[in-house]
């Protein structure tokens, strides 16, 4: 199983696509398929979810396939810094000063220092004894793929927020 992850890992950030999606998507279907996705992995460690779809939000020209992916990673990656259960806490919409959509993952894990916070997008570095390095690459090369950004805002004990910023744009 390990190796297979590596593999699928390594193969999609490696592959060369165009991310940018035909056709619009709606964001909440699109959180709510990665949720769906990391079920197992929420439930089974104790973690909550609160997400509250905004029913505002306008249909956004993405590849709703691609974004899951990197929704789901983030997911992962939360349930992850919570060894003991949390929670994460998902908040997606419109900037009012901009035409772009933020998607903010936040958990209350461990957090991170500033030096593994400035790695962490970098592939192949890893904190965790059996990471492959590529699930928050494969992230960051999604959202630039759409023309976004992604940062991150965390500390050490006090969990981290991850922000996707999209434009929505055509």
């Amino acid at each position: 199983n390990r190796l297979n992850t590596v593999v699928s890992e390594l193969l999609e950030f490696a592959r060369p696509s165009t991310v940018k999606g035909d056709a619009k998507a709606d964001m909440n279907g699109v959180i709510d398929r990665a949720l769906r996705l990391a079920d197992a992995d929420i439930r089974g460690n104790n973690v909550a979810v609160v997400f509250h779809p905004d029913e505002s939000l306008p249909p956004v020209r993405v590849n709703a396939e691609r974004l899951t992916q990197a929704l789901l990673n983030l997911f992962l990656n939360a349930v992850q810094a919570m060894p003991q259960g949390g929670v994460i806490r998902i908040d997606a919409h419109m900037r009012p000063d901009t035409e772009s959509l933020d998607i903010i993952v936040e958990d209350n894990g461990h957090g991170m220092t500033e030096e593994v916070r400035k790695a962490i997008f970098d592939p192949y570095f890893t904190t965790k004894p059996s990471g492959t390095g590529l699930g928050l690459a494969i992230v960051h090369q999604i959202v630039e793929g759409h023309g976004g950004s992604v940062s991150v805002k965390s500390k050490p004990g006090e969990g981290a927020a991850f922000i996707i910023r999209i434009p929505t744009g055509e």
